[in-house]
């Protein structure tokens, strides 16, 4: 016998906490503030107020705030579905950014490098 149908409505209650929802918990745990996020995110304020009232940012912005959270690799990914987007293992600069957080290796300037040495936009300059 089949599944019992499920409404959309019954759907929709079972969802994840948003994104932002997300994002904030995993700073509170990290006992930072906003601004703490943001500065070494090198992401603006109003960006992150932004965020902090549902607004979905860019996924270039969520690695910045993934390297200043310093986050694990399934917590990286968590963020980024949860903004619909993913780490794709056929892009470069995806697989790059997946080394990094993998290696557990936050510094900004290294990965810029790597993306630089492969002609790859940088991230965060």
């Amino acid at each position: 016998m089949a599944g019992a149908t499920i409404t959309i409505d019954e759907t929709i209650e079972n969802r994840n906490e948003s994104f932002a929802e997300y994002l904030f918990a995993l700073i509170d745990e990290k006992n930072l503030t906003d601004p703490d996020v943001y500065k070494a995110a090198n992401v603006g304020r109003k960006t992150f107020s932004d965020i902090r009232h549902g607004k979905i940012p860019t996924k270039k912005t969520i690695i910045k705030i993934i390297f200043a959270l310093e986050v694990s690799l399934t917590e990286a990914c968590i963020l980024l579905e949860r903004a619909g987007y993913a780490l794709s293992t056929s892009l470069d600069t995806d697989l790059i950014v997946k080394h990094f957080i993998e290696q557990k290796k936050f510094d900004k300037f290294a990965l810029d490098e790597a993306l630089a040495a492969k002609n790859l936009p940088k991230i965060f300059s």
